[in-house]
């Protein structure tokens, strides 16, 4: 499947979609649902993020035998519960703890993920496409990249009350989308050696209060609007030459006057008073 020119926004693509891939994830989903307990949900006063605790017994979840290319829409979670009550008469599958993922993945669907307990994933190298929001409901995720990967945007990986917390970019990335984690909980973004980033998109960090430092690589060319706005940043730090960083294109406001002053680079100090 060409995900590239997927309309979400078509009935007959979605319905396609919110299918099981095939019999055996079917099944395997409803030996994970036979198996809940509960699912309780807490709101931050600060940071109006949610935490989710799932309770029941603990699932391991091994895909990697399988030749699954995706992930059903919603694969893990039954939304018919919330016509009936909201969302903790929804099915999940409330303490997965640990799902390792095919190598012939090659995309996450938007809200494949919503709902589980897992602390941390791997995205397998085949993976090409990440559709927005693919993790929801899900408030203390680490993820990370294999070895290889191949992936060159990063699109919307977080809303105001999910996404991860923590995300490791691999060198393949060369855009992080607008919006990419809007208000989201990420606390620590780590670019890994040789990243070859080129551009940040208007407001791709917007709202992240929970960030309060970055390091930037080299590469980075421009910096969208507003994309740091109204985060907790103290410090950010450029892996290229003063130089290099004053000849990057920035968007209005793209920061936080009062929260940082300067940006450190390779070989000195910069101001942002001005």
């Amino acid at each position: 499947m060409d995900w590239t020119t997927l309309d979400m926004n078509d009935e007959n693509s979605m319905t396609t979609l919110s299918e099981y891939a095939d019999e055996r994830f079917s099944t395997l989903l409803e030996a994970i649902c036979a198996v809940q307990g509960e699912t309780t949900m807490e709101m931050h006063d600060k940071t109006y993020y949610c935490d989710f605790t799932f309770s029941g017994m603990a699932i391991s979840l091994d895909l990697s035998e399988t030749a699954l290319t995706y992930l059903p829409f919603t694969a893990f979670f039954d939304l018919t519960g919330l016509s009936s009550g909201g969302l903790e008469n929804a099915k999940m599958p409330v303490n997965l703890v640990e799902l390792t993922l095919p190598q012939t993945l090659t995309a996450l669907l938007s809200e494949t993920f919503l709902g589980v307990g897992f602390s941390d994933i791997t995205i397998p190298k085949n993976v090409t496409v990440i559709m927005d929001s693919p993790f929801l409901y899900n408030s203390k995720l680490t993820m990370g990249f294999e070895n290889g990967s191949t992936i060159t945007k990063i699109n919307g990986l977080g809303r105001e009350w999910a996404g991860p917390t923590e995300i490791i970019i691999p060198p393949s990335v060369t855009t992080i989308a607008d919006e990419a984690f809007f208000k989201s909980p990420l606390q620590t973004i780590i670019f890994e050696e040789g990243s070859q980033l080129e551009s940040i998109g208007d407001n791709a960090f917007y709202g992240n209060i929970l960030l309060e430092e970055i390091a930037l690589p080299a590469s980075l060319t421009s910096i969208g609007a507003e994309a740091f706005k109204n985060t907790e940043l103290t410090a950010i730090t450029f892996a290229g030459t003063k130089a290099q960083w004053n000849a990057i294109t920035k968007g209005d406001d793209w920061f936080d006057k009062e929260d940082v002053s300067k940006v450190t680079c390779s070989d000195g100090e910069v101001s942002l008073a001005d």
